[in-house]
């Protein structure tokens, strides 16, 4: 995460972040484990539109209302919404 922030190697950062989520995926409810729910955090927080376009798509989804009662997944959840540009990044339905 530090290389995105820095801006040293954006496409080195992305190809990282592409690869957690999808091995994220893989591991079934990510907000389980808190280290997980924070790094999902901190690509939140990159300002990288199509990163944060693809942790809505597969960890978010229309279950806003849902995880922003859990006690770990609360804290993405705010995140997520801080870090919302626009209405079309996320549909709340």
């Amino acid at each position: 995460m530090l290389l995105m922030s820095t801006g040293l190697n954006k496409s080195l950062c992305k190809k990282l972040c592409k690869h957690l989520i999808e091995a994220m995926e893989k591991n079934g409810n990510v907000f389980e484990n808190e280290s997980v729910s924070r790094t999902i955090e901190l690509m939140l927080g990159l300002k990288n539109r199509k990163i944060y376009s693809l942790l809505v798509e597969k960890f978010f989804g229309s279950r806003l209302l849902e995880l922003s009662q859990h006690p770990i997944a609360n804290f993405a959840v705010q995140k997520l919404l801080l870090h919302c540009e626009d209405s079309e990044m996320v549909r709340i339905n």
